[in-house]
């Protein structure tokens, strides 16, 4: 699976694999433009049949990004609403990948569009993140 850029006919990304039968493109920040996808099926000794079938699926998302806010003496935490699926996650700092975790945070509120999570800033948690299970 090929993605080229259409106004110059570049190589964006690619995906290939001898062994696999799923192929995945991930481009984060892809610039605005046209874009050609090209699925190609290898011929030869291993194919199955001359119109094997496939499917394609995608998601173009920007992201959304937290905000922070005085509430008080606490922080609200905001993210908006859609793309929903995003969780927070929160870690007591920045270099440990196994800390990242859903435990000690209040439940998630809802209320106009935004979902709002409610901080106490005595945590020991100081870092935040969204993340898509």
């Amino acid at each position: 699976m090929f993605l080229y850029n259409c106004a110059n006919s570049n190589l964006v990304a690619g995906s290939t694999s001898l062994v696999d039968n799923v192929e995945h493109l991930f481009v984060p920040k892809l610039a605005p433009g046209r874009y050609d996808l090209q699925v190609w099926k290898a011929g030869g000794a291993g194919i199955v049949s001359a119109a094997e079938p496939y499917a394609l699926a995608w998601q173009f998302v920007q992201p959304p990004t937290l905000a922070l806010a005085k509430a008080g003496t606490n922080l609200n935490l905001t993210w908006p609403y859609y793309p929903a699926g995003f969780v927070v996650e929160a870690n007591t700092n920045l270099l440990s990948s196994g800390g990242w975790s859903t435990n000690q945070l209040l439940a998630v509120i809802f209320t106009n569009s935004q979902n709002t999570l409610l901080l106490n800033p005595t945590n020991a948690a100081q870092f935040f993140r969204l993340r898509q299970p």
